[in-house]
């Protein structure tokens, strides 16, 4: 008897079950999040937070004129500093787990964006496979944006980089370029679509990929515009499909193809004579 009551102890040690979990309706739920920097030197991180649609009663499917999604924001010190305020400013415990798109603004990138990387590599929420942008002016300007197809603008931004000409960036690899011997990277830059549509207002849009930022260490030192971009690609061996116009020489017309596979070889050319400095 004394055996088998010892034996229920020692298992009740081990069946605990989840103790710690945090139940579906105590979690705030983060789709997209955007980091500026402000005139003072501090960090400003807002989230694009999902909300639950709830089926009126009596009804089928979802109530299409709610929204979404909604913004909130931190700012502190540090990107560190602001997401802990950040959850100051929300009743749930934020989750990053669906959190896929990470946007920095333009004089953020400027400043530098490694300590940002590295926080948000070492944290267990962020995934390694979240997609990174650099945004024309203030990247928390593109969470408001309402897109007319997508339910809300990182939604919109996900799709474009997974169906895109190959113009994506994750996590991993900005952080995996930053240690590397080059130290440099590039990020898809963006910026709203303006729509001609005067029934529309202006945030009625979508975000669109407009070149590529580039980066030399952790600054942004420039961009490419959609033909350099392309060019970039095709060196990067990262072109997923393209469409190819070439004029024949002598001929009228153009010669239009889609290449499905490619292959890259590179050929220095030396311009000036290499000397051992003595």
């Amino acid at each position: 008897m004394k055996k088998k009551l010892l034996i229920v102890c020692l298992c009740s040690t081990i069946l605990t079950g989840c103790w710690d979990r945090v139940e579906m309706q105590d979690l705030a739920i983060i789709t997209s999040a955007a980091i500026d920097v402000l005139e003072d030197g501090k960090t400003k991180i807002s989230v694009q937070l999902f909300i639950p649609r709830s089926i009126s009663s009596g009804e089928t499917g979802e109530d299409v004129s709610a929204a979404s999604t909604f913004v909130r924001e931190g700012i502190g010190s540090s990107l560190a500093d602001a997401i802990s305020i950040l959850q100051n400013n929300v009743p749930r415990r934020l989750f990053w787990g669906q959190c896929k798109i990470f946007i920095f603004g333009e004089e953020q990138a400027k400043n530098g964006i490694r300590k940002e990387i590295d926080l948000l590599a070492r944290q267990s929420g962020p995934r390694g496979n979240s997609y990174l942008y650099v945004s024309k002016g203030k990247a928390a300007e593109i969470l408001t944006l309402i897109p007319p197809l997508e339910r809300y603008s990182g939604e919109a931004l996900r799709k474009l980089s997974e169906d895109e000409l190959g113009t994506s960036t994750t996590l991993k690899d900005v952080d995996i370029g930053l240690m590397g011997e080059g130290e440099s990277v590039s990020m898809p830059f963006i910026k709203p679509l303006i729509s001609e549509e005067h029934s529309r207002k202006p945030y009625e849009t979508v975000p669109i990929i407009d070149g590529a930022a580039v980066f030399k260490k952790d600054q942004m030192v420039g961009t490419l515009n959609k033909k350099e971009t392309r060019g970039l690609l095709w060196f990067k061996d990262e072109v997923k499909r393209s469409t190819l116009s070439i004029q024949v020489e002598g001929e009228e017309g153009e010669i239009t193809m889609t290449p499905t596979l490619g292959n890259i070889k590179f050929k220095p050319n030396l311009k000036s004579k290499v000397t051992n400095g003595l």
